[in-house]
């Protein structure tokens, strides 16, 4: 995560440590762990996804409006 804040305040400027504190989903009120999204993607591979069928999951923690 730090490396895509030392991105984008390269290009904008600012601290990329304080832009990182704001980069976690307000509705989680911490930021995602990749184990997390690893566990949906490990759903997903799994026969007991066998009947999902072109879907978008948002694995954001509430972060996406709809």
């Amino acid at each position: 995560m730090l490396g895509v804040a030392e991105w984008v305040t390269g290009r904008t400027g600012g601290d990329p440590h304080e832009l990182v504190k704001t980069m976690k989903p307000a509705q989680l009120g911490r930021h995602v762990q990749p184990i997390e999204v690893g566990r949906v993607v490990a759903f997903l591979l799994s026969d007991q996804a066998t009947i999902i069928r072109g879907q978008s999951i948002n694995v954001d923690g509430g972060d996406t409006p709809y």
